[in-house]
């Protein structure tokens, strides 16, 4: 009998092939057409170059549906599809090495064929056809937008608004034509699951039946019109001045509407034909009014005045088709009414995918609040055209600090510009700005667009990415502590927190958004380490040896690898920040708190204070050590210096002896031991407190400023970031609710 190591994959069958053609076609299908409707007909310049790319696409996607093997163990399967893999990307850099191949058409291939190698082999067959189309489409998206041109002659405003108007022109028609592509991609998929292809055991569809029901095609197929009217609406302006006015529907309509498709056929199938019916109205009547309010006339008259025989129009309409609307659902004409005894498909799917669709929807929705409203402000600054920064002078040092690593491929460390002439030292750790400087090289490797306009591009755009990421490590951390409801309320509070996207907008090239991002994460992979922890002891005498500690290190390791593991990614996730900005040992900082609470109450509870010490100083010393290299280079300065590692010192110090007090003598009566420990600080304190005073050494500030950015004095006082705020502008700057959730939470908690 085999074992799970040893199962044999199925057998192969051709009809898995058939989805890839299958969305090739479509969306070339889809492609033509839009340019037929833009430019009145389809021509043939060009297109040989336009369509390279869908079809390496589509050849790589299938060459790894081929490629993988069958009737062997699974053990056997992962390990050549890994040296397949390998293989793949290796012969695609020879590839592009001798100019056989572009770098985007090898990255696409190579990507595409290991994609669909990994998705394959694991079953996943619907989120393959999906990931295709999302390629597929991109690339004819960028197609399309290229081919696009309005004609400017009929504009009358400014020539720098022109600018403006025409990229954001190219921008709708691609994200238009881009989420035409991805709906109908998932139209496809759905339409020949089961039929034409088999269905795959992903954990996305299995939940699914095999042959896709027609509500669930006729929902996807709506889906599909609603995105698709804005490229079509798109392709029917001529000038400049017709897609300024706004005469049309667009992506953000679209959005809404396929949201509100999804909702009417949930209400379908959970038998609240009301409900739906009454939504679906509403928003088709919302769309006629929005029609009719920029401009476009709609067939009856009487609607499209401004005079109180048109408000009653709209009134009575309205009012009527809801009466009537209400009244033919509630007979049952939509279907069935009775209440259901048991939870729909279509319940039971969303109720084990919410948290992921609720999670990436956030995500998306983060990152175009970032991103929407800024991206053609940065590329055409007022009076210069040129590229633009927002934030003070800080982003535009650290543009000069990526541009040095650019040209010279290596880190700026004496910068004779500043300070001149006396010359100075750029005290900013290095990570961030290479990765600024590395995204730019990579954008221009792969786009093959100059070195400088990729660099802009990569300064701009990655601040607000990284920005829009800490949706998952927060959703995540809530998750984790609490439910999928608190993840989901925890990921859409972050990515609409009007506090945290002021600092991470696109154009802002700053280390706020790089350090929260990690920060998060070691916070969520420290929480990771605390729920695998356990209260038992891990030796049955406690020793006094300063060795014990060491001991207790290698036991957790040996018999709880989980703990160690993850809280050394907290450690490494710490050292990242560390290596973006200085200001890193507020999270270990804030760690360290939390660890000294728990070591209390475990005196109380007489629990073994040993694994949590453990894991705190392994997490400690990894943060420590990973970093150090940098702050040891003796031109900076920021070894021992109060505003860099100097605080480390401290905190792995402290961590360090009440780790040990409370190990070391945890069998003690525990007033014994609280009463030594708090000696023991406070006779440390006391120490830092009086050398303070004789202005010997200023320990006391390190430990109780934060690094002077609490305490008001006159370098401080001049830097934004280090004035407590108001609590109207406090109040403002998070969102009323979530001011007021910290509020009431607050004083639950008292």
């Amino acid at each position: 009998m085999n074992d799970d190591n040893d199962a044999t994959v199925g057998v192969f069958s051709n009809e898995n092939l058939l989805p890839v053609p299958a969305v090739l076609a479509t969306l070339l299908v889809l492609f033509f057409g839009t340019d037929y409707v833009a430019n009145g007909g389809i021509e043939s310049d060009g297109y040989v170059d336009l369509l390279i790319l869908p079809v390496i696409a589509a050849l790589a996607a299938f060459l790894g549906m081929v490629l993988n093997t069958f009737g062997e163990s699974a053990s056997a399967t992962k390990s050549r599809n890994s040296l397949i893999s390998i293989l793949i990307i290796f012969i695609s850099y020879i590839l592009i090495e001798f100019s056989i191949l572009e770098p985007l058409e090898g990255f696409t291939f190579a990507f595409m064929a290991v994609s669909s190698l990994l998705l394959f082999i694991s079953g996943r067959n619907e989120e393959l056809t999906i990931l295709l189309s999302v390629v597929i489409g991109f690339h004819l998206a960028i197609s399309t937008a290229t081919r696009y041109s309005l004609d400017e002659t009929s504009w009358a405003g400014n020539p720098d608004e022109l600018i403006d108007v025409v990229r954001s022109s190219i921008g709708s028609i691609f994200f238009a034509s881009w989420a035409a592509s991805i709906s109908l991609g998932v139209l496809l998929t759905l339409a020949m699951r089961g039929r034409f292809a088999t269905p795959g055991t992903g954990s996305w569809f299995s939940d699914l039946p095999s042959i896709m029901p027609n509500a669930g095609i006729i929902t996807a197929t709506a889906v599909f019109v609603v995105n698709l009217i804005p490229v079509i609406w798109l392709s029917t302006f001529d000038d400049v001045t017709s897609y300024d006015n706004h005469l049309y529907l667009g992506s953000v309509w679209a959005i809404f509407a396929t949201i509100v498709v999804i909702f009417v056929s949930f209400c379908n199938s959970e038998r609240w034909h009301v409900l739906g019916t009454v939504v679906a109205l509403n928003w088709v009547m919302y769309t006629l009014a929005h029609l009719q309010e920029i401009g476009n006339d709609l067939p009856l008259s009487q609607l499209n005045g401004d005079g109180n025989i048109s408000l009653f129009t709209w009134f009575l309409l309205v009012f009527w088709l809801n009466v009537g609307g209400m009244m033919i659902a509630a007979s049952g004409r939509f279907g069935d009414i009775s209440p259901r005894r048991d939870n729909s498909e279509f319940r039971k799917w969303w109720n084990q995918h919410s948290y992921g669709v609720m999670v990436s929807l956030a995500l998306f929705v983060a990152l175009a609040v970032r991103v929407g409203w800024n991206v053609l402000p940065a590329m055409n600054a007022a009076g210069t055209g040129l590229w633009d920064m927002s934030g003070g002078s800080d982003p535009w040092y650290m543009k000069r600090v990526v541009d040095y690593i650019v040209l010279e491929r290596s880190h700026l460390i004496v910068d004779a510009d500043r300070a001149y002439p006396m010359v100075a030292i750029n005290p900013r750790p290095p990570l961030f700005s290479w990765s600024l400087a590395l995204g730019g090289i990579l954008l221009s490797w792969l786009s093959g667009m100059s070195i400088e306009t990729s660099v802009w591009w990569s300064v701009a755009a990655l601040p607000a990415i990284f920005g829009a990421l800490i949706v998952l490590p927060i959703a995540a951390l809530a998750r984790k502590l609490h439910s999928n409801m608190a993840g989901i309320i925890a990921a859409w509070l972050i990515a609409l927190m009007p506090g945290h996207i002021s600092h991470s907008t696109f154009g802002l090239a700053d280390h706020d958004a790089f350090a929260m991002l990690f920060l998060a994460i070691a916070f969520y992979y420290w929480v990771k380490a605390m729920n695998s922890l356990t209260n038992q002891r891990l030796f049955n005498t406690p020793s006094l040896s300063p060795l014990y500690i060491v001991a207790g290190i290698r036991k957790m390791w040996s018999e709880h690898t989980k703990v160690m593991a993850n809280a050394t990614l907290a450690g490494v996730s710490f050292a990242i920040v560390a290596l973006g900005w200085k200001g890193f040992v507020y999270g270990p900082g804030i760690l360290f708190i939390a660890f000294a609470f728990q070591v209390f109450f475990n005196m109380f509870r007489r629990r073994d204070s040993l694994p949590i010490t453990a894991a705190s100083l392994q997490m400690m010393l990894t943060a420590f050590v990973i970093p150090l290299p940098f702050y040891c280079r003796p031109e900076l300065g920021l070894l021992f210096d109060p505003s860099g590692f100097q605080p480390m010192f401290y905190i792995i110090g402290f961590t360090l002896a009440l780790g040990w007090i409370s190990s070391s003598y945890r069998d003690r009566p525990w007033l014994l031991v609280l009463g030594s420990t708090v000696v023991l600080m406070g006779s440390i304190l006391a120490v830092l407190y009086s050398l303070q005073r004789f202005n010997v050494y200023d320990g006391w500030d390190v430990l109780f400023t934060g690094g002077f950015y609490f305490s008001k004095n006159k370098i401080f006082g001049t830097i934004g970031e280090a004035q407590a705020p108001s609590r109207g502008v406090l109040f403002a700057s998070y969102g009323p609710i979530v001011s007021l959730i910290a509020i009431f939470v607050s004083v639950i908690l008292l």
